[in-house]
């Protein structure tokens, strides 16, 4: 989404009152809302279902480290490094896209082998982006940089990032309490639920949204 778009957006959804809310919370909650760990949960869930605690936690760490270095390189430099690689957000979207399709297709489809190789090589990286940190939450820390400066955003995002980690981190918990046949079933949903997302990503992508 372009920055001028997200502006439009939040101009027209009014949003919260900064003279009665604390910037900070703002923040917070534009991001959070932004980031959706809620809805990535599950995906992570389903990505990882054939790891090892050990390599699910592994997962999770470099997800959360990916997307926080992302964070921080677009609030320390705002969108100049995409003008610098003469890269749109729009294209950036159409990208994350396809990655997600490809995904997707493999977990509908269903083939434990490919699957295994994929996300065994790219659940963490899927998950830093474009998930948790996509064209979305890049253009959302640019104008909250600008509207409330870099101190605050840096801080909405760290505790952002830290309700991300620990809902991954306890997707493990999540993934015995359900057991394999359900995450099996999960997969698959899920599967269609990136189709979707991928869909979706590149129709905007394409119409510069």
């Amino acid at each position: 989404m372009p920055v001028r778009a997200v502006r439009e957006w939040r101009r027209r959804a009014g949003g919260l009152d900064c003279r009665l809310v604390p910037a900070l919370l703002r923040a917070f909650v534009e991001l959070f809302v932004i980031i959706d760990v809620v809805g990535t949960l599950p995906i992570f869930l389903s990505l990882t279902r054939d790891f090892t605690p050990e390599e699910r936690r592994h997962s999770a760490n470099v997800a959360l480290a990916v997307a926080g270095g992302l964070m921080l390189v677009f609030l320390a430099v705002g969108d100049g490094v995409l003008d610098l690689l003469h890269v749109e957000l729009s294209s950036f979207r159409i990208a994350g896209g396809v990655i997600l399709g490809i995904l997707g297709l493999q977990l509908v489809l269903g083939k434990p082998d490919e699957a295994r190789a994929v996300t065994a090589g790219s659940a963490a990286m899927i998950i830093g982006t474009p998930l948790l940190t996509g064209p979305g939450t890049i253009s959302t820390i640019i104008l909250l940089a600008e509207e409330h400066g870099r101190l605050v955003v840096l801080a909405a995002a760290l505790a952002n990032l830290v309700v991300a980690w620990a809902a991954l981190l306890a997707a493990g918990r999540i993934a015995r309490i359900l057991g394999p046949n359900m995450i099996q079933v999960l997969s698959r949903v899920m599967g269609l639920l990136l189709l979707a997302i991928a869909v979706q990503y590149i129709r905007d992508g394409a119409a510069g949204s």
